[in-house]
């Protein structure tokens, strides 16, 4: 038996097929847990390094089948000629273009940063940030030592027999001030205070208190990392291991940027670079990614996605899928024979997506065999499909 052309085939190029368009793909992939979509300016798509929104840099798209789902809604009666995809996207969905996008390497890339991302990769991750950064210090050695000198001669020259916490504190605040301009690392001083008081109670006495040993003290706290990880645990959207993760590594990139952009892109390399990751989605809807768009995926890079296609961000033709499903119709059925059962579904699929109706020439039963003309609507066609009236043609 000859076996029909499916009606919706990938293509190469789907713009030179006019009968195609955005609205058929997002059918296609709705239920495609693999595939994303993202609106461009341009008919190209990649990372765009001006980023505005506190957010690593990045190709930003949305899962498809949560798109459609959240959105759009399985169960809507949405009139496809009259909106394009882009009317329901929470940003930038008056682009011109849309794009459908598969994930490659699943490996690297987080499916769900709520469901996926767990203690054990937080972990892993904060140790590859120690290797990497642990030789990076808040101070140099040679200031923190300049500091920790002038502070306990200063200290000392009190001649105190007791003395609380508040005044070491204050005594640190005074020579930042004053020899430092203010400039010196506040959390250092803080550690200074603390460990300074420590050891007085340790000694009950000021006199005993050595410039190296305050300096062996301290110095554990003098790497970058340390506070870092210290304020973004404390400062996380929630405190669980992705918000974690993605507070320490943003604060990082801050850090070692010397302004916002910088930052975004620093961002994007700390995470796809020394992390190893190719994107991050939150399907959940948790505005891990950004507060604004909840239910976001951003690729770190052109190589962790395949462009299934780019269409234009238009509604569908009004006569697109009438001529199209008529075409399709008109060489696959003829009247006067029973139905072969094996494709009835496949054409029963076809016939009920769109409205229509078309002209077909036929063999009318109870005319001898004679042609004859027969204009088909929606619903004759359903009923013929239903009373088995309705063959393809072999």
């Amino acid at each position: 038996m000859k076996r029909y052309k499916p009606l919706f085939e990938a293509r190469s190029h789907p713009d030179l097929n006019p009968h195609i368009g955005a609205w058929d793909y997002l059918e296609k992939y709705q239920d495609d847990k693999d595939v994303y979509i993202s609106f461009t300016a341009i008919d190209k798509i990649g990372i765009n390094p001006q980023s505005h929104y506190n957010t690593p840099v990045g190709i930003y798209c949305y899962p498809l089948s949560d798109f459609y789902k959240n959105y759009i809604g399985t169960g809507n009666n949405i009139k496809q000629t009259q909106v394009s995809i882009g009317t329901f996207a929470p940003f930038a969905g008056n682009s011109q273009y849309i794009n459908f996008i598969r994930v490659k390497d699943k490996s690297h890339f987080v499916n769900d940063m709520y469901t996926d991302y767990g203690s054990n990769d937080y972990d892993r991750d904060i140790k590859i940030l120690r290797n990497l950064y642990s030789s990076l210090f808040l101070e140099s050695s040679e200031k923190l030592k300049k500091f920790i000198h002038i502070f306990i001669r200063e200290l000392k020259s009190y001649n105190l027999d007791n003395i609380d916490l508040k005044e070491v504190q204050s005594i640190t605040r005074s020579v930042n001030v004053h020899e430092f301009s203010g400039a010196f690392n506040k959390l250092l001083t803080i550690r200074i205070s603390s460990e300074t008081f420590s050891l007085f109670i340790k000694y009950k006495s000021l006199e005993k208190i050595t410039d190296q040993e305050i300096f062996d003290r301290v110095s554990p706290s003098n790497n970058l990392l340390t506070p870092i990880i210290l304020e973004g645990l404390e400062t996380a959207k929630e405190h669980n291991p992705i918000m974690s993760m993605w507070n320490i590594t943003r604060l990082l990139s801050e850090k070692l940027s010397s302004n916002k952009k910088q930052a975004a892109t620093k961002w994007n390399l700390i995470l796809s670079k020394d992390l190893g990751y190719s994107g991050f989605a939150d399907k959940s809807g948790k505005g891990y990614i950004h507060p604004s768009e909840p239910m976001q995926a951003v690729f770190l890079n052109t190589r962790a996605f395949e462009l299934i296609a780019r269409l234009e961000n238009k509604p569908a033709k009004t006569d697109r899928k009438p001529k199209f499903i008529g075409d399709q119709l008109k060489n696959l059925l003829k009247v006067g024979q029973k139905f072969d059962a094996d494709s009835y579904d496949e054409i029963w699929e076809i016939t009920k997506m769109s409205p229509f109706k078309i002209i077909l020439n036929t063999i009318s039963k109870g005319h001898g065999g004679s042609n004859s003309t027969m204009e088909l609507t929606t619903s004759l066609i359903m009923n013929k499909l239903q009373n088995k009236e309705l063959v393809p043609i072999k």
